[in-house]
């Protein structure tokens, strides 16, 4: 691993991990899924072409995560510095 670089000189601009937005949104997508197949009282037999399921942009907004945009540093003259941003 200690060879490990990146390929692109791009990096996100974070404090930490997005894993847990990212689970919340997906537990609240799929809580909203399940109530509307209740709510329709769907089983397999079911159509599911007219009814109009949630989206992921639906329940989620990328503004509250925890990351915040991308970073491009391929333009840093500092080499030194460089190779160390493009360690993984």
């Amino acid at each position: 691993m200690s060879k490990s670089k990146r390929k692109m000189p791009i990096m996100g601009n974070a404090s930490g991990s997005e894993k847990k937005d990212k689970r919340r949104n997906n537990r609240v997508l799929r809580k909203k899924v399940r109530d509307i197949i209740k709510k329709h009282g769907m089983d397999e037999n079911t159509d599911l072409d007219d009814v109009l399921l949630p989206e992921m942009k639906d329940v989620s907004n990328v503004g509250s995560m925890q990351k915040d945009g991308k970073q491009y540093f391929g333009n840093i003259d500092d080499v030194e510095y460089k190779d160390k941003l493009m360690r993984k």
